[in-house]
């Protein structure tokens, strides 16, 4: 009976690990980009790289994909298409970041 009991106590608590994690996915790269690209947005408007249009548009689009991160996340996984979108669009944003910074307009 004890083994038993101890049997059922290891199995709930794998369970119970394993449906914690699945309702935080974990997206270190995606998360990792997310930071770079806001560092860079920063650096770019330290350095007077960017205007004010061009900084507010970049950083509407980094809050897009936080969002879309955030609702890939909203039912526990994120799938190869939803993660797959999120790369599309961080892509899409580097783009961006980059041709802002070196487009010769300044503050």
């Amino acid at each position: 009976m004890k083994k038993i009991m101890i049997i059922v106590a290891i199995v709930g608590s794998m369970f119970i690990a394993n449906s914690a994690e699945a309702r935080n996915p974990y997206t270190p790269k995606v998360d990792k980009r997310q930071y770079n690209q806001q560092n860079r947005i920063k650096h770019g408007v330290r350095h007077g790289q960017l205007t004010r249009h061009e900084t507010r548009g970049l950083r509407m689009q980094q809050a897009k994909i936080r969002h879309y991160e955030y609702m890939a996340k909203a039912d526990g996984r994120i799938t190869p298409r939803e993660r797959h979108i999120l790369q599309h669009e961080q892509r899409k944003a580097n783009k961006h970041i980059y041709r802002a910074k070196h487009n010769n307009r300044y503050y």
